[in-house]
């Protein structure tokens, strides 16, 4: 919640070890070979502090992600999209939150020059939780995630954010990399969430600065 941060619209800089994530993704279909590019991904990530406000957590976390890409124009263009879902649990002294997590993103690209791609990325991200605070929901109007075996429920939307912003990407022919950098546009949640101006700051920042190098074997 946001008041871990300080209250509302308070801020927490600090730079620390989180934790560690592992994914595997594996091809069924390639973009350049096939009519269309299709990939599945799994992933777990362990966390001893959260992310927000840096406080002592047990966070386990669990992916799938499904990958999809087609080129168009000898390669010219790219439209790619992925979605992913993900279960969470993270303990803290008294408190529980099981939270299922949806998040989607699409982009478009286009070789403006040899090796060169300029880009537009949007991605919407939402959570559905209600968390435990002593054994007791902490809103007893919202559901909770569930996802154990044989109990499984999707929770009460919690908040979300959604962001634009362009990529740039550059490709050898062993090695490439891509960067961008997003922008929250838009941004809600419940009564319990931080929203402010249309968007929301409880969990979403106002922008997101990605970069990833990539190497083929």
């Amino acid at each position: 919640m946001y008041s871990t941060q300080g209250g509302a619209g308070g801020r927490y800089n600090k730079f620390q070890y989180g934790g560690y994530e592992l994914a595997l993704k594996y091809n069924v279909l390639s973009p350049y070979k096939d009519e269309i590019g299709l990939s599945f991904g799994v992933g777990f990530e362990d966390r001893d502090q959260y992310r927000l406000d840096g406080a002592d957590i047990d966070q386990k976390s669990y992916t799938a992600t499904i990958y999809v890409q087609k080129n168009w124009m000898d390669n010219l263009l790219s439209v790619a999209g992925n979605f992913k879902t993900e279960f969470e649990r993270r303990k803290s002294p008294g408190v529980l939150e099981e939270e299922i997590a949806f998040d989607m993103s699409a982009g478009v690209s286009y070789r403006v020059a040899p090796k060169h791609y300029i880009g537009l990325e949007f991605r919407r991200q939402e959570d559905h939780l209600n968390p435990y605070e002593e054994g007791v929901g902490f809103d007893t109007e919202h559901d909770n995630s569930e996802f154990d075996l044989g109990d499984f429920q999707l929770g009460s939307r919690h908040q979300y954010g959604q962001y634009l912003g362009p990529t740039y990407h550059y490709a050898e022919k062993e090695w490439w990399f891509t960067t961008g950098i997003l922008f929250q546009i838009n941004g809600g949640g419940s009564k319990n969430a931080f929203n402010k101006s249309g968007r929301n700051f409880d969990e979403h920042e106002e922008m997101h600065i990605g970069f990833i190098v990539g190497y083929e074997f």
